[in-house]
Order: C-alpha cells, then structure tokens, then sequence
C-alpha cells in the first residue's frame, strides 16, 4: 500500500511487536511527516529523497542503519543515523526514542539539521551527545530523559528554551552547558541524580534573556543548596514588602521542597495589622524534589489586574503551598532584582507555622 503512494504527504505506523524484518521498498520524496513505532529492522530505501521532511518520528527500533547512503558528489555512510545531509534544511523536529543502538555517542553529524526546532533522544543507551549539538542555532527544545548512561551535557544551543534529562541517574552536573544559553525557562532534572550545581543553573537562568516579563520553571532532584534560595521549613511563608519593591525587583522567585511535588502556591495579600512575630528556622539538606517557579510581575499585572492593583495596600504577602498531600517540607521565596542592579538581590521570607 505504501509503496504504490507516489504523492503521499504523511504517514504514521504504531506496528507492535511482530514486525517484519523488510520495511518498504519504495517512500514517496513528497513525505513531510514520519511518525513510525518498530519500523522494520532494514534501512530505508535507498531511493527515498527527504527533501520535503519537517517531521520525523522513530521509535522501538532494532535498525543498525537508517540510511545506507545515497550515490552523487559525496557518498555518506550512516550506522545508527537518520540522513542528517538530505535532512539539514528541512527537518524541524526529530525524535529518535529507545534505539537498539549502544554507542557511547550519538551523531558527530547531528550539527547540520540547520533547522531543527526541536529534539527527543529520551529512552537511549548513549553516555553523551556530540558537541555538534551546540550548533543547532534553532533549537528550542530538547528532551533526553531517561537516559540512563548518560553522564555528560555537551554546550547547549544558545536559543534553547526547554531542557528535560529526567531518569538520568548518572547525570550529576550541568557542567558549563549552559553558560551561552540567554532564552532558557524550563529545566527539569529530576527522579535521577543529585545535580550538585543546581544553584549556579537557577542563577544563570535568572539573568538569562526576556526574565523582566517572562515566567521560569526549574526542577532539581536532591537540592543541595536549598538554603542559598531561602527555602525553609513549613508549607506556607510571607514575603515582607520594602518601599519601591515593584521598580527594583522584576518578579517573585518561589521555591518549594516537597516528596511528590507540588500543585500550585496560592498568595495572599497580608495588611499591617495582620502580621504577626514568626521565627525563622532552616531547612536542613535534602534529596527531595525542589521545583522552582519565577513569576515575574508583568504576568500577574496582565493575568490579574484587579489583584494586582489591590497589592498597593500590603504590608506582606503570604504564600502557600498546595498539594495533594501532606508532602511539602519547605517553601521559600524571594525577589528577584531587575537587571539593571536596582534594589537589593533577594529578600529572605519568615517562616510560618500552618
């Protein structure tokens, strides 16, 4: 059926686990989607021209090769490989997930998707990605969960927004990959290793591009440094508001250490008459999941105005911890200076016994 579609445009095929060991002979040139679970173990045609290709989605696979190469000036030979040279100026999102591949690298070529907005490698056997990876100047998203050989993160396209390396217990340092990404707002890094540089990732997340107006999302396993983003004990704390708050800090930084995580921190708004004297007490170091959320005011002024503007009157704000449990060990929040260096760097909350 397949091979008689001369002009097929999109395809997708979740064949289980009796799969033949040919795939097709023939692959329309015109295909533009590829969404393919335990695609047979032999390559692609040698014909197949993926000129058109935007997507291109493989999973389950027991292929050695994807592409044996093609005839013409060059001649390019690719073991566990997608066809990164007829790929480069057309395919946007590439998901290659649980390969039977067992390199201790993936892709020395993987540089020249040009195009490449966004990229799954989750369920793989590699220990690392190959620099080349930096050079997907595009790149927005990247998911590498549960990865578990992985231990290395090469340099990071510097447009990346999204970063997942869940499941990857061996992976226990960032390292300096991020350090030329200006546009990063989620990471996730959780149910694997302890990261033991979380608190040099969050800062470099906070003085990364669009944060005056822009909300962060960061996820760490075993935070070892929870105190150095004021997180301490109890579900619920109030954050003391100083004169010319909302000029010198752009947005809040809430923090929360919980076993399972945490659904959602309501605010409210508390008045002078209402504070009370609260003793402050740490939190002591933890292998739960911390979750790190920036909300910068620009938000909150456009998706609740009314709140918004009623905060004129308020001594305090008081933050609390919902989840669906008793689960929450800490919670914690801060300000976070405008870039321009006005006002002071943070402001620790008080504890408040619930």
């Amino acid at each position: 059926m397949i091979s008689n579609r001369k002009k097929l445009r999109w395809i997708r095929v979740h064949q289980l686990f009796d799969t033949p060991d040919e795939g097709p002979n023939f692959l329309s040139n015109e295909l533009r989607y590829i969404d393919w679970d335990y695609y047979p173990r032999s390559p692609f045609p040698d014909t197949f021209r993926p000129n058109k290709l935007v997507v291109l989605k493989l999973g389950y696979s027991l292929q050695e090769e994807l592409w044996k190469g093609y005839k013409g000036d060059h001649q390019f030979s690719f073991r566990l490989q997608p066809p990164f040279p007829l790929l480069k100026n057309s395919l946007q999102k590439l998901v290659l997930n649980d390969f039977y591949w067992q390199d201790e690298e993936i892709s020395n070529d993987i540089g020249q998707l040009a195009n490449l907005l966004r990229l799954n490698l989750c369920y793989n056997r590699f220990t690392r990605i190959h620099f080349s990876l930096s050079q997907l100047t595009r790149l927005k998203h990247l998911d590498q969960s549960n990865c578990t050989l992985l231990v290395e993160v090469p340099e990071l396209p510097t447009r990346l927004a999204f970063f997942r390396a869940d499941d990857c217990e061996k992976l226990t340092s960032m390292g300096d990959s991020y350090k030329k990404c200006k546009w990063l707002c989620q990471v996730s890094l959780i149910e694997g290793g302890i990261i033991n540089d979380g608190n040099r990732l969050l800062e470099s997340m906070l003085q990364g591009n669009g944060i005056e107006n822009k909300n962060m999302v960061l996820q760490l396993q075993g935070f070892k440094n929870a105190m150095e983003i004021a997180l301490f004990t109890g579900d619920g704390c109030r954050l003391k508001l100083s004169e010319n708050w909302r000029n010198d800090f752009s947005g809040f930084l809430i923090c929360t250490l919980s076993y399972i995580g945490i659904t959602s921190v309501s605010m409210k708004l508390v008045m002078e008459s209402d504070m009370q004297s609260e003793d402050n007490k740490a939190c002591k170091e933890s292998t739960e999941r911390l979750v790190v959320w920036y909300i910068s005011f620009d938000s909150l002024r456009h998706n609740t105005p009314t709140w918004w503007k009623s905060i004129n009157n308020a001594y305090s704000i008081s933050f609390k911890a919902n989840s669906s449990g008793n689960y929450c060990y800490g919670i914690g929040v801060r300000l976070v200076a405008r870039k321009n260096g006005a006002g002071p760097t943070e402001i620790l909350t008080l504890k408040k016994n619930l």
